[in-house]
C-alpha cells in the first residue's frame, strides 16, 4: 500500500510539470491569472474561423507585448508565441490576451511549467 510522503516532488527528482491552461473559444479580452512560481513559456492561438484575427496581444501587463504586439493569425491557421523575458515570481500572475475585435473560432492555450515551492502532501514514495 502507498505511503503518502510530506516531501515536495522536485525533492524526490521528478523535476517541474509542464501544465496547461486552455482559454477555449475567447469572445472577449481574458485577464486570467497564473499561479505563482510558474514560467509562461508559450501561447497558442488557434484561429479556427473563415475570418482573419487580427492585433492579438498577450502579456503580463495590460497591453503587455511580451508574447504577441498585436499579431495577425490568419484564418484556419494556428499562432504560436513564444515568452520574451517572463521570469517566475513567487507570487500569483495576471496575463492578458487582448485584441481589438474576437472573431468567431479562435482558442487560446497558455503553456506554461510550475516549480512549487511547497511539499507536496499528496505524494507517494
Amino acid at each position: 500500500m502507498p505511503v503518502t510522503s510530506r516531501v515536495a516532488y522536485w525533492r524526490r527528482g521528478s523535476g517541474p510539470v509542464k501544465r496547461k491552461m486552455t482559454l477555449g473559444r475567447v469572445t472577449a479580452n481574458k485577464e486570467v491569472t497564473l499561479p505563482g512560481n510558474c514560467v509562461l513559456e508559450r501561447a497558442v492561438v488557434f484561429n479556427n474561423g473563415a475570418v482573419n484575427q487580427a492585433a492579438v496581444t498577450i502579456g503580463t501587463a495590460a497591453a503587455g507585448t511580451q508574447f504577441s504586439a498585436g499579431a495577425q493569425v490568419n484564418a484556419g491557421n494556428t499562432g504560436v508565441f513564444n515568452a520574451t523575458a517572463v521570469q517566475p515570481l513567487r507570487t500569483d500572475r495576471t496575463v492578458y490576451v487582448e485584441s481589438a475585435a474576437w472573431q468567431t473560432g479562435v482558442f487560446v492555450v497558455l503553456e506554461y511549467t510550475e516549480y512549487p515551492p511547497t511539499d507536496d502532501n499528496s505524494g507517494l514514495h
